[in-house]
């Protein structure tokens, strides 16, 4: 008896042996090997953009944005308006419609971008202590409840004190002044050609761009340096934030222009002059926080005859490129004539 279950439970741990060594081989035939690993690999590669030279294959340009650097302006025929100066344009109803100085701020509407028909004053001058005396230089952007912000200068007669207020519009048509100043500003200034210095209240041609936090930040000049401010309430209030910085600060810098490109950087456009302010000329700086700058050159020069360019405005068009609208004319007041124009970009 004692022999018979002896050879049963030999007989039990052979069998049980065997189907280890069976399941064992078995688990290991299944596993990947490294060069099966390896082979899976190459089988399977992550695709990555075909390059060659500076041309980018066809199946990747939807995934390598193409980031315009904007060094490089070719001017375009014609005054697209005359007897006006300083601009902002903006793309609604799938026209271009734009705002600048001309009788108060007037607006121009085109459908290609280089023919306008104008439609008249849309915010006028006020009266005498006004303060709104002179109203020049606007700036338009959208706000979060779908109309429209107008910040513009407003100055008095003899452009002594320039400050900077507002208005709203349903449809960018029909404009209502709103009430109090929104931003002003002060600065210590010597005209050395006059021989006068002292403290000048000074806020002028403004810009507005929406940052990424949702606030927003406005670009001006105060005298012959470009400051910034920033608001978080649609641009009803300012906290200033100081002047902006340059790699090299020019002596003169006026009229900003700003626009953020597709990476995310920023570019600057604005009005510089020579020491004796004989000739004025465009300069473009790039930055990537939209404060410190390293300027890149001069980008528009006034044509021949013409003293000043200056007073940009960049506007992205449908096929990707950027037209900028600039004004020339001969400054010297009070028969300063000057007009609208544009160069488009070639890179």
């Amino acid at each position: 008896m004692m022999k018979n279950k002896l050879i049963i439970s030999v007989v039990i741990v052979a069998i049980l042996t065997v189907l280890g060594i069976y399941l064992l081989e078995s688990f290991r035939e299944n596993q990947f090997k490294p060069e099966e690993l390896e082979k899976s690999s190459e089988e399977t590669p992550i695709e990555e953009p075909q390059i060659k030279g500076n041309i980018i294959s066809e199946e990747h340009k939807k995934i390598i944005p193409t980031v315009p650097k904007l060094h490089s302006w070719q001017k375009e025929e014609g005054i697209h308006i005359p007897n006006a100066i300083s601009s902002s344009t903006i793309f609604r109803d799938n026209q271009y419609w734009m705002y600048f100085t001309g009788n108060g701020i007037e607006l121009a509407i085109s459908n290609d971008g280089i023919n306008f028909v104008l439609k008249g004053s849309v915010i006028g001058d006020d009266g005498p202590g006004s303060e709104q005396e002179m109203v020049t230089n606007p700036t338009i952007f959208q706000i979060k409840e779908g109309k429209y912000r107008m910040i513009y200068e407003g100055s008095t007669d003899k452009n002594a004190v320039r400050k900077l207020y507002s208005a709203v519009s349903d449809g960018g048509l029909k404009w209502v002044k709103e009430g109090g100043i929104r931003l002003e500003d002060s600065i210590f200034y010597s005209d050395l050609k006059k021989g006068t210095s002292g403290v000048v209240i000074f806020a002028s041609v403004p810009d507005v761009i929406r940052l990424k936090d949702d606030c927003l930040r406005i670009y001006y000049a105060a005298v012959d340096e470009i400051r910034t401010a920033k608001s978080c309430d649609e641009g009803l209030t300012w906290q200033k934030e100081g002047k902006i910085m340059f790699d090299v600060y020019p002596e003169v810098a006026q009229d900003p222009d700003i626009i953020q490109l597709e990476d995310e950087t920023y570019k600057l456009f604005f009005s510089t002059q020579n020491f004796e302010r004989t000739k004025g000329w465009i300069v473009s700086a790039s930055s990537e926080d939209g404060i410190n700058f390293m300027i890149e050159g001069k980008i528009i020069e006034p044509t021949t005859g013409v003293t000043h360019a200056m007073d940009t405005d960049a506007t992205k068009l449908l096929e990707g490129r950027y037209r900028l609208y600039y004004s020339e004319g001969n400054l010297s007041y009070p028969n300063f004539t000057p007009n609208i124009l544009s160069a488009i970009s070639l890179d």
